[in-house]
């Protein structure tokens, strides 16, 4: 009982909708981080091609982890970079210019909009029925509309599912912050602050950077860190 407690307080926290201004990032402050990590690191010490391939799938993947926005023409020339575009990655960052990153980032918008007009016109089609957890392992990019509206589909009917299942409130309460927590991810990268929006593409970069030289590297936004703090505190007493 207090282990089902503790996963339920988890899902909670997760789902709290909290906002938060980016981290203060420039170009010079987010070069300047990477290549103090770079100093640091037992084996990487510079920005190499397998490095760089890293970094831009792990951008995606941190932007779209569950492939539910992006469509795979979108990504491809990022996932399967050739040598010219990552020799043009790594001069670009000694120059502190992160242009590709900034492109993936802009492409995430649109898929965000994209997806909410999808939500809005399969809101009324019946839920597939015999949904399992395991039908979203290794997922493959979707190629269009239709794949993608037929996964959205998939996801609401495990959601509901999940929320049938929790007790500690009503299944529309769930949903409902389920769809909130989404929505103000959204908003941090869809904002219309052309600086902010370039620090949370900065934070994004930093993020897929330092989880690209190890398992063991991270990098955390100061909402992160705090909220980080307070789960360990949560487990320890």
């Amino acid at each position: 009982m207090i282990r089902y407690k503790s996963l339920i307080f988890s899902i909670l926290l997760l789902l709290s909708p909290l906002e938060a201004k980016p981290p203060h990032l420039t170009p010079q402050t987010t070069r300047k981080k990477a290549e103090e990590i770079f100093k640091s690191h037992v084996i990487h010490k510079e920005l190499t091609y397998e490095v760089g391939n890293r970094i831009l799938q792990n951008f995606i993947e941190e932007l779209d982890p569950h492939k539910m926005y992006l469509f795979n023409n979108e990504v491809l020339k990022f996932t399967s970079p050739t040598d010219q575009l990552l020799n043009t990655l790594i001069r670009n960052f000694k120059k502190e210019k992160f242009d590709f990153f900034e492109d993936i980032y802009q492409i995430m918008a649109r898929a965000i909009e994209r997806r909410n007009t999808l939500e809005e016109q399969i809101s009324s089609l019946p839920l597939p029925k015999n949904i399992k957890v395991s039908d979203f392992n290794d997922l493959n990019w979707c190629e269009d509309k239709n794949e993608l509206s037929e996964r959205l589909l998939k996801l609401r009917a495990i959601q509901l599912e999940t929320a049938e299942k929790l007790d500690c409130e009503s299944s529309h309460q769930f949903l409902e912050r389920l769809k909130k927590a989404r929505l103000t991810r959204e908003k941090e990268i869809t904002q219309t602050n052309s600086k902010e929006s370039k620090q949370q593409c900065l934070a994004y970069f930093m993020k897929a950077f330092s989880s690209a030289l190890d398992n063991h590297t991270a990098y955390f936004t100061p909402r992160e860190a705090s909220e980080f703090m307070f789960q360990m505190q949560h487990r320890l007493f």
